[in-house]
């Protein structure tokens, strides 16, 4: 059985106890208050009852438990949806304080290569590579990534240490460097992204990586409770939840604001599954704005629309930047104290 819902996400500055938002955390009222809310979707095995409740409740779907589990075990799917959801969260941390003009980097135990896009490096690469290091210089995340690559410059052949997996032997590898190009429109020339991604990469690899194992440093301390959910599709609503709270619920004004998508180290919103189902627990629990990712596929948009049908505004983000700007927030743009 797969089913959505909708709870506000408590987080706190300072080593706080328990949830902030209103309703008292994740497994609070979920009617009562502005905030952000976290939109999720549950699985569990079906029962006689589930079955026929779900002839009668669309946001209810029965599926096959292989098709849900997509050939991994429940362990497996678990300890996976555990690790995207603290990888979520730390991104969260430092993308959130540095919105909010704090201090705050995201360390690492490297960078995982997620995709080879091609160029002189193509036979190079393998997905699942770990770089570690870049001319014997240590790499611990992706922005560090950059900054080395940017210091060497662009069409030149480097050295890099590379496990060939996570927790294997550390090889050297010869690859050439290459120009990036920014797209049009990139999030990168406005105030909100250059406050919160520094200068955009010059210099790349022809590769999408991530950091393995991020790790949020910041100039104070941020707990984040996820009350037992995982996965990383919160990961812009973790974000948007932290920068209201450090501003002390300015984000959202009283505002029920629902939240899906992913969100990446330079502040990009990736696409989710069960959008139909988060939507659903967004308009039970009250809300009357539903973000979600603009990588939603065109056919389930028609859906969200007929099926939102006035009762709450639907708008399709691509970046952190575009959701702050839907809300109408400016972050501060000196730097603040500590949290």
């Amino acid at each position: 059985v797969v089913e959505g819902a909708s709870d506000p996400l408590p987080t706190q500055p300072s080593g706080g106890a328990g949830g902030t938002e209103p309703g008292g955390g994740a497994s609070g009222d979920a009617t009562a208050g502005g905030g952000i809310l976290l939109t999720s979707v549950s699985v569990r095995q079906a029962t006689p009852l589930l079955l026929l409740q779900a002839q009668f409740d669309s946001s209810i779907e029965i599926s096959p438990m292989e098709e849900v589990l997509g050939g991994a075990n429940s362990g497996q799917l678990e300890a996976s949806a555990n690790r995207e959801m603290s990888d979520s969260q730390a991104i969260a941390q430092v993308l959130g304080a540095r919105a909010m003009g704090h201090t705050a980097t995201l360390g690492g135990n490297g960078v995982i290569v997620t995709a080879v896009v091609g160029g002189p490096n193509e036979s190079v690469f393998k997905i699942d590579d770990v770089i570690v290091a870049v001319e014997g210089s240590p790499v611990d995340s992706v922005s560090t990534l950059h900054q080395r690559l940017e210091e060497l410059g662009g069409d030149r052949e480097i050295s890099l240490q590379v496990q060939r997996s996570v927790g294997g032997p550390v090889v050297s590898v010869a690859a050439r460097t290459q120009a990036t190009v920014t797209p049009s429109g990139n999030q990168s020339q406005s105030p909100i992204a250059v406050a919160l991604l520094e200068a955009p990469p010059t210099v790349g690899l022809g590769i999408s990586g991530r950091t393995l194992n991020p790790t949020a440093v910041v100039d104070g301390e941020i707990e984040m409770n996820s009350a037992g959910l995982s996965g990383p599709s919160g990961g812009l609503a973790w974000t948007l939840a932290v920068i209201d709270k450090l501003s002390g619920g300015e984000l959202t004004d009283g505002r029920r604001i629902a939240v899906t998508g992913t969100i990446t180290e330079s502040g990009q919103v990736g696409a989710i599954g069960g959008v139909m189902h988060k939507l659903d627990g967004a308009i039970s629990g009250g809300s009357e704005l539903f973000l979600y990712p603009s990588e939603t596929g065109a056919g389930e948009v028609a859906a969200l629309q007929e099926k939102a049908q006035g009762r709450i505004k639907l708008v399709a983000v691509a970046s952190l930047d575009e959701a702050l700007t839907e809300l109408g927030f400016s972050p501060p743009t000196t730097a603040q104290n500590e949290i």
